[in-house]
């Protein structure tokens, strides 16, 4: 075919399996070339043999080795040898296998070295998979690793689509699926074994409490966990296991951040529930001052002061039972008894003071003046006499 001054020129064309045109290649120098015959090597590459006098004056021997999409990766030349002898072998043995001749017909000072080897090295990949775990529990993931080569190409796939961005020699999979790699270099491409990745669920973990979550000293809350056949659980305080608590409910008596983990026995998949923060609150200080004596008279009276506190309120008590509208912070005593106070702070915690006792000896009249009778004689059935004596108490 000649194209332009030369003479003529080698011209290549690729068409698909429907007469479609896929790329053209035009191989010529300044002198006479052609191609002789065309074959297929097994890396989907082209070995084109023909002739060319642009590298010498006589018709030299020319090999072109094309990758599979057009590009030219090896050329050579014989110097001076004529086109024939040794084309069949040299095709047959570059057809058993990519990289395997050695000599092309001509003599060893040849144009371009001696070698389509040291031109245009190739080997085909050769793909396989292994697996970290085959068995994950959701929220985790698995490597999965393909045989390195330098100067390789990787993609992954799962269930036969393409993973996007998943380009390299390893991949974390996170998900259930099917999955093999695909390597691919410049004499074409091998897709892997198929891993098979399962992914197990997580058991539930949720937490709850019936009630507020702020509670008082001495007091406690309980948390509930989920109740599941082949489970076990730990309860965790600010992050911490808590030491032996293991079962499905807990009794809060600290303040902090509470959670439960959660592994299923039969996956061996945990789970860490949500947070409940719990407060303790606490209690209020309850004392008692008596601003007087706590014994006394009948009609005086002991003023019984309860100790002041920011948003305290007061519950009076005589003998244990509640004094109708004593519910202040004094209380004034006036009559003898065992009294206490209640006192409450705003978060509604409760503290029993210690007993004061009040007692009133004196019974009323005590304190007036003294009068006695005396009749004799006695016994008498006749006249007799009554003596009245009468005396200040001092």
């Amino acid at each position: 075919m000649p194209l332009g001054a030369n003479t003529s020129d080698c011209y290549l064309a690729n068409l698909d399996s429907l007469g479609n045109l896929l790329w053209t290649r035009i191989i010529g120098g300044s002198g006479e070339e052609s191609g002789q015959s065309i074959v297929q090597c097994n890396d989907g590459g082209l070995l084109v043999v023909g002739s060319s006098s642009s590298y010498n004056s006589n018709t030299d021997v020319h090999l072109i080795k094309l990758e599979i999409n057009g590009t030219t990766c090896g050329n050579f030349t014989s110097n001076g040898a004529i086109i024939s002898g040794g084309v069949a072998t040299t095709l047959s043995n570059y057809t058993t296998s990519s990289v395997n001749i050695n000599n092309v017909n001509g003599p060893i000072n040849s144009y371009n070295g001696g070698t389509i080897f040291d031109i245009c090295a190739c080997t085909f990949p050769s793909a396989s998979v292994t697996a970290q775990s085959l068995i994950i529990c959701s929220g985790s993931n698995t490597t999965l690793s393909t045989n390195a080569t330098t100067g390789n190409n990787y993609q992954w796939l799962r269930n036969g689509v393409v993973i996007q961005g998943a380009n390299s020699s390893s991949y974390g999979a996170t998900l259930s699926g099917i999955y093999n790699c695909i390597q691919s270099n410049s004499c074409g491409a091998d897709t892997s074994n198929n891993i098979t990745l399962t992914v197990k669920g997580l058991p539930s973990a949720s937490i709850s409490t019936s009630g507020s979550t702020t509670f008082c000293a001495g007091d406690s809350i309980l948390l509930n966990g989920p109740i599941t056949n082949n489970r076990s659980y730990q309860w965790m305080r600010n992050g911490i296991n808590i030491p032996n608590a293991i079962a499905p409910n807990f009794f809060v008596t600290q303040s902090g951040a509470y959670r439960l983990l959660i592994t299923n026995t039969n996956t061996g998949c945990s789970k860490k529930g949500n947070i409940i923060s719990t407060s303790l609150t606490p209690l209020p200080s309850a004392t008692i001052t008596p601003l007087g004596p706590t014994t006394f008279c009948a009609g005086n009276n002991v003023t019984l002061q309860a100790n002041p506190g920011v948003g305290y309120s007061y519950q009076w008590r005589k003998n244990g039972s509640a004094i109708s509208g004593a519910t202040t912070i004094n209380y004034n005593a006036t009559t003898a008894g065992k009294y206490k106070v209640d006192v409450t702070n705003g978060n509604g915690c409760i503290t029993k003071s210690s007993n004061v006792v009040v007692s009133v000896p004196c019974r009323e009249g005590d304190n007036e003046d003294e009068t006695s009778v005396q009749i004799y004689p006695n016994p008498t059935s006749g006249i007799f006499k009554l003596e009245f004596q009468y005396e200040l108490l001092q």
